[in-house]
């Protein structure tokens, strides 16, 4: 009997996708845009799983969230629809985080958004109106209120989220200058080399991120600015007004002979190329974390993330042979997982 009034009352609590957290920190007609969204996009991708698991971020709380974070990052687009609760549950924690494990956590959900904003991106290239519009209100949150609140991020004390903050805005897409200058705020007030390995990694990653966006700036048109950032509970979401690239969904082939225009070729090789060196970035930083995180969890995402195509075969056997002695039993379990990929 006590299950049954325990499942009752989660399904009163959450209602799916993280409603609850969404509810509790927007409001207005942005908010009824936001989930609208939800809801075209759970259609088209989401899975039970991620569904409940978003339900697992709540207001105030910081373990559950965090390892519900990390899974709804495993699932990949099918976590798409989560979006909007991650990062209300970030919004939310901005000035509130108890500790370095709650920092910690904070941080994974905005590296989980980062990862989640490249899937929005990528799946935007096409599809149905319907969806490709859903995609484009995620795509605004996640350029408008996300970024808002990395950027808040970095200016309250907020410990250890703050490199997951600078890892969100080095890829701003929204408002790149305000993100620059939230980069170069925390380099200003941060003292130094301290000897806290995490501490000095997030000063290292200020700084190829200032330079990044400081390049990407260079090359753009200024864009202009959107509204102020939301308050932290009961604001309408900031979703900015993102236009995606066109490509017009058709589930015909009639176009098949443009793909031998000598123009859309080289575009495709500069993408192809873009991808590449991406892809090479993302493997340096996975292993960096496998070799100096000081938390046991983040070296064993970072060896779950590994895959052959980023990595080479001889380096992956390599930090997996040298993870097999780490401490931390679920470390060794995640070479284990690394090794069984390799076979």
């Amino acid at each position: 009997m006590a299950f049954f009034g325990r499942k009752k009352e989660q399904e009163k609590r959450g209602r799916g996708w993280g409603r609850a957290i969404v509810e509790s920190v927007y409001t207005g007609d942005e908010l009824d845009r936001l989930l609208s969204a939800v809801d075209t996009v759970a259609e088209a991708f989401g899975n039970p799983i991620s569904k409940r698991l978003a339900d697992e971020l709540v207001h105030g709380t910081f373990t559950g969230p965090r390892t519900a974070v990390n899974s709804l990052r495993k699932e990949g687009l099918a976590a798409m629809p989560a979006i909007p609760a991650i990062g209300a549950w970030v919004r939310s924690s901005i000035g509130r985080i108890p500790d370095d494990a709650a920092g910690y956590g904070v941080r994974e959900g905005l590296l989980a958004l980062g990862d989640l904003r490249r899937m929005v991106m990528e799946q935007a290239m096409g599809g149905p109106p319907p969806l490709r519009e859903a995609l484009r209100v995620l795509a605004g949150f996640l350029e408008g209120d996300v970024e808002a609140s990395a950027r808040e991020l970095l200016t309250t004390a907020n410990g250890r989220a703050a490199r997951g903050a600078i890892s969100y805005l080095r890829d701003s897409r929204g408002e790149m200058q305000a993100s620059l200058d939230a980069i170069e705020g925390y380099l200003d007030e941060h003292p130094g080399e301290t000897g806290d390995g995490d501490f000095d990694y997030g000063r290292n990653d200020a700084m190829y991120a200032m330079q990044d966006l400081a390049a990407r700036i260079r090359r753009s048109v200024p864009t202009e600015p959107s509204a102020g950032a939301a308050a932290p509970t009961a604001t309408a979401p900031l979703i900015a007004d993102v236009t995606l690239a066109d490509k017009d969904f058709d589930d015909t082939d009639d176009d098949d002979d443009d793909d031998d225009d000598a123009e859309e070729r080289e575009l495709r090789q500069l993408n192809i190329a873009a991808e590449v060196a991406k892809n090479r970035a993302i493997a340096a930083l996975l292993l960096d974390r496998v070799r100096t995180d000081p938390d046991a969890q983040v070296r064993a995402a970072a060896l779950d993330a590994l895959r052959l195509g980023i990595s080479d075969a001889e380096t992956l056997l390599d930090t997996a042979r040298a993870c097999m002695t780490d401490n931390a039993p679920y470390v060794r379990i995640a070479a284990v997982r690394l090794l069984s990929r390799l076979l």
